[in-house]
């Protein structure tokens, strides 16, 4: 197969877009020596292959940034369920549709891991420690009282028999 820009561009394009090495070079129509052999032979191929991984990525980081922020403050969406009937002509049409809107309040995980990731310096303690900036939470129970009285028995003494 040549060597062609319309056929680098589909491989560009696919692999930006998160696709694996044998999806973009089928989509590309070329086969996977092809593919290899040009990686090998041509340093802007290989180049481009990178660059398209990497803004692959970027794009990911960003996605995912926006959704741990959304989490962590909290976010409407809205739902809407729709119910279809036979029209007259035996085409499908709209009978009912219903809106909800559901609220999703603020994930306390996703804000530490949001202040955490933007502010370590304020925020500083690790994600998987306890002491989340200066304040330790400990959940203490109380020991039920058939307990404390067996704990009782046995902090008396022995009485001897003398």
């Amino acid at each position: 197969m040549k060597y062609k820009k319309e056929i680098i561009e589909i491989i560009r394009a696919s692999i930006t877009a998160g696709e694996t090495y044998k999806q973009a070079y089928t989509r590309a129509g070329i086969t996977e020596s092809t593919f290899h052999e040009w990686r090998n032979k041509h340093p802007e191929f290989a180049e481009m292959i990178k660059e398209a991984e990497e803004t692959h990525r970027l794009s990911k980081q960003s996605e995912t940034e926006v959704s741990v922020h959304k989490a962590a403050c909290g976010y409407e969406f809205t739902e809407v369920r729709t119910e279809y009937g036979v029209g007259a002509n035996g085409q499908p049409i709209i009978t009912k549709q219903v809106k909800t809107v559901k609220h999703f309040p603020p994930n306390v995980q996703a804000a530490k891991m949001e202040l955490l990731n933007l502010a370590p310096e304020k925020w500083g303690n690790s994600p998987m420690d306890d002491n989340f900036a200066g304040v330790r939470v400990e959940v203490v129970t109380a020991q039920p009282a058939q307990d404390k009285e067996q704990d009782k028995e046995q902090e008396q003494p022995a009485q001897s028999n003398k």
